[in-house]
């Protein structure tokens, strides 16, 4: 048995959202179709241009009109983005009451599986239960469903605790899948 006592506060909510929302497909192709978006209208519009004979610059400069938008679009599309959604995760978070999340929580892992509490609740969920098990650089993701998972920040732990939190993991059979964060760690 290995229990511990994490603690846990917004920033740590914020990876984890973010940690999981970087995964999802439909994300990614959002930041895809956004970034690629104002250069191909660009495109297009100087090719209607043209076209019509109206286009007073060269193809040069449209070349360069169209680099230079594109270099100044690409970048602030992907931090808008990141900022965006951060700031949409903090208002949801805001409107409830979300005291069971944040603050001091002891994680116990043990033969029948794994159990976190806080101040005002309890959890436990048994081997079966469990979902995927993923680490990066700073965490270890013990998930409960998609959305939801064990959040055990690293550097709170003792390397130690951090091998022994492994080893029993590989021992159930609950190896973790990195997940590449600069880079991840599998346990």
């Amino acid at each position: 048995m290995i229990e511990f006592k994490t603690k846990l506060d917004m920033g740590h909510l914020l990876d984890f959202n973010e940690h999981i929302t970087r995964g999802a497909q439909k994300v990614r192709s959002r930041k895809i179709l956004y970034m690629c978006l104002l250069p191909a209208i660009l495109l297009y519009m100087q090719l209607q241009e043209a076209e019509s004979g109206s286009l007073e610059f060269s193809h040069e400069h449209s070349f360069i009109v169209i680099a230079v938008a594109t270099a100044f679009w690409v970048p602030f599309i992907y931090f808008y983005m990141s900022w965006a959604y951060r700031n949409s995760v903090l208002k949801y978070y805001a409107l409830g009451n979300n005291v069971n999340l944040l603050g001091e929580q002891t994680i116990t892992i043990n033969d029948c599986g794994i159990s976190g509490k806080s101040a005002e609740a309890s959890s436990s969920v048994t081997w079966k239960g469990l979902g995927r098990i993923e680490e990066t650089n700073k965490y270890i993701y013990i998930f409960v469903s998609s959305l939801q998972a064990f959040i055990i920040p690293k550097q709170q732990l003792t390397n130690e605790v951090i091998m022994e939190i492994k080893a029993t993991l590989i021992a159930k059979g609950r190896a973790s899948s990195a997940r590449n964060e600069s880079s991840p760690n599998a346990v």
